[in-house]
């Protein structure tokens, strides 16, 4: 892989004859040393953050980054940078070769146009727990995505089109937000969906809950409950076992809602929006909204077999 190196056959035999002999010592914490980074064209590990060889790791979580550090290995294919304060992201830092991008648990307000285009290979995006998220549209042409993780984050509105391309996602996480529908059925862009989670949102079960409930009634998903909030009639009632006669004082759908978004923003229109009051109805946001987990950091097998011998 370009920018990464293994562990050339020489050096495997001197660690190994190391080992076997009575400077095994210093030949194990070469080997450590080997499996973590490898000189000869790797390019150097951002400070404070760990770098692994296989599969190529950047795991740079908890560290208190502002923002996303400087000078990522271009062919990282794992990058967690969960856990920090990073406000923004930029267009141009994430490499074409990332498949696993984990930013959870940041303070991440905006979001350039253009941030996530060029990652054709990118399968798992978790952006969960980022309660000022403002999000324009930036998941269009993530034509390899399989995970999408956006719950926690207060998001008011979803744009009809900002799943647009995602055609192999198949979990989308949207719950303990604060969404009251979903207008122009977004979620039929989505063809290969199988598990959504949309509860612990003030959902509206009057008729902006139509496209939504058709959705579900044309769709076979795995989901989570998706409680009303509203009216209050209706309060309780799970949004997908509403009757059509629910719907008979409802106007037809009006299809004319946004405009095309370029590179899944039209014309400065968001494809995900907060609102700046937090708020949520339900009891189980209280729990759900410090349930994100922590991850534990990437570790190697081998150091398993190895530190017992030093």
């Amino acid at each position: 892989m370009t920018g990464w190196a293994r562990p050339r056959g020489a050096l495997w035999a001197a660690v190994a004859g190391g080992l076997r002999g009575a400077g095994g010592r210093p030949a194990a914490l070469l080997l450590l040393a080997a499996l973590v980074w490898v000189p000869g064209g790797a390019p150097a590990c951002p400070a404070l953050c760990t770098c692994y060889v296989s599969p190529p790791t950047v795991s740079c979580q908890a560290n208190n980054f502002s923002s996303v550090p400087a000078g990522l290995p271009p062919g990282a294919r794992r990058l967690f940078l969960q856990n920090n304060v990073i406000g923004a992201l930029r267009a141009g830092t994430f490499g074409p070769s990332t498949v696993t991008l984990w930013l959870y648990s940041n303070n991440i307000s905006s979001i350039q146009p253009g941030t996530f285009r060029h990652l054709p290979a990118l399968e798992e995006l978790d952006l969960g727990d980022n309660p000022h998220l403002r999000v324009l549209g930036v998941f269009r042409g993530l034509s390899s995505l399989d995970r999408l993780l956006l719950h926690a984050n207060r998001l008011a509105a979803i744009h009809r089109r900002a799943f647009g391309g995602l055609a192999r996602l198949t979990i989308l996480y949207l719950f303990n937000n604060s969404l009251v529908a979903l207008p122009g059925d977004p979620l039929a862009a989505l063809p290969s969906l199988q598990f959504l989670r949309l509860n612990a949102n003030p959902w509206a079960c009057d008729c902006r809950a139509r496209p939504l409930w058709a959705w579900f009634r044309r769709t076979r998903v795995s989901s989570s409950p998706v409680p009303c909030a509203s009216p209050p009639h209706r309060r309780g009632t799970d949004l997908r076992h509403l009757r059509p006669r629910d719907f008979d004082a409802c106007p037809e759908d009006d299809d004319d809602e946004g405009e095309e978004m370029e590179d899944g923003n039209g014309g400065g229109g968001n494809g995900v929006a907060v609102m700046g009051t937090p708020g949520c109805p339900h009891d189980p946001c209280a729990p759900m909204a410090t349930a994100v987990p922590h991850r534990p950091p990437v570790l190697l097998p081998l150091l398993a077999l190895i530190l017992p011998r030093l």
